[in-house]
C-alpha cells in the first residue's frame, strides 16, 4: 500500500487542503517551495502510463480542482 493510499483512508494524518469524492489534495511535508501541494485521485493509479480512456472524467477533475485548491492554499 502506497503513502497516497493510507492517506485517502486517513491511516495516515496528512495536512488535507481539500478532500473530495474523487481527489485529495495534501500539503507535502518535504516541500522545496513555501507551497506545495499534492493533488491525486483517491482511487489508485500506479502511473500516468497506467491510465485508460476510463480515467479521463478522473484526471479531468484533478486538473480543474487545481485551481481553487491554489486559491484556497
Amino acid at each position: 500500500m502506497t503513502v497516497f493510499q493510507k492517506i485517502a483512508r486517513q491511516e495516515i494524518p496528512p495536512g488535507f487542503v481539500s478532500y473530495a469524492v474523487y481527489v485529495l489534495a495534501v500539503e507535502d511535508n518535504a516541500a522545496q517551495a513555501p507551497v506545495h501541494i499534492l493533488i491525486v485521485p483517491r482511487r489508485v493509479i500506479p502511473r500516468l502510463d497506467a491510465t485508460s480512456r476510463d480515467d479521463a472524467a478522473l484526471l479531468g477533475r484533478m486538473l480543474q480542482s487545481a485551481p481553487a485548491i491554489a486559491e484556497k492554499a
